[in-house]
């Protein structure tokens, strides 16, 4: 079976990844201070700066951030980039209020095709496989992520959005289906 495999990444030692860990929490921290308000007054308020954060276990000096802080700093509030870095928008569905933004730039599209095609060849997908899509596209997120992976593993991806459950039964038994992302309850 072929697995999507990133030996760089899976095979370092465990020190390396600590330093890993520790170095992009560092420049995570940094461009947040710097570049979102929310959080520089956050930092203020805690009285913390980027320069107290040493090691992983100081993770427990940042700031938690709720669903509330994402919606009252909605739509863009948050982002740490100029929005004309970011090429694709995605958001919740607002049932329990303002829609939660989330907006990619490029690096974040390849990381999340990267983690989902992991997760896709796992799973069993390959790129000899007729892969069935029947989550929701639109802004929520969710169908993205397993259309991005899909392709990155190589399968031929057939977008069938969701319901309609005559339909996809028609398209599986038409394109020849091997593989389909969904909640098992609704396959069954």
């Amino acid at each position: 079976m072929d697995f999507m495999y990133n030996k760089k990444v899976e095979t370092l030692p465990r020190k390396r990844i600590k330093e890993l860990q520790i170095k992009q929490l560092k420049e995570t921290v940094k461009n947040v201070y710097e570049n979102v308000p929310f959080y520089k007054k956050k930092f203020k308020e805690l009285k913390i700066t980027p320069n107290d954060i040493k090691t992983l276990d100081d993770i427990k000096k940042l700031p938690l951030t709720t669903k509330d802080d994402l919606r009252h700093n909605a739509p863009f509030g948050m982002l740490s980039t100029s929005l004309d870095n970011c090429i694709e928008l995605h958001a919740s569905s607002g049932t329990t209020g303002t829609p939660v933004t989330v907006c990619y730039t490029i690096n974040d599209i390849e990381v999340w095709s990267e983690v989902m095609a992991r997760c896709l060849s796992m799973s069993g997908l390959t790129k000899k496989d007729v892969f069935q899509n029947p989550i929701p596209y639109g802004t929520f997120t969710g169908a993205f992520g397993f259309h991005y992976g899909a392709h990155k593993v190589g399968a031929l991806v057939l977008p069938t959005g969701m319901g309609q459950s005559e339909r996809q039964i028609k398209l599986m038994d038409y394109y020849g289906t091997t593989f389909v992302s969904s909640v098992a309850s609704y396959m069954m």
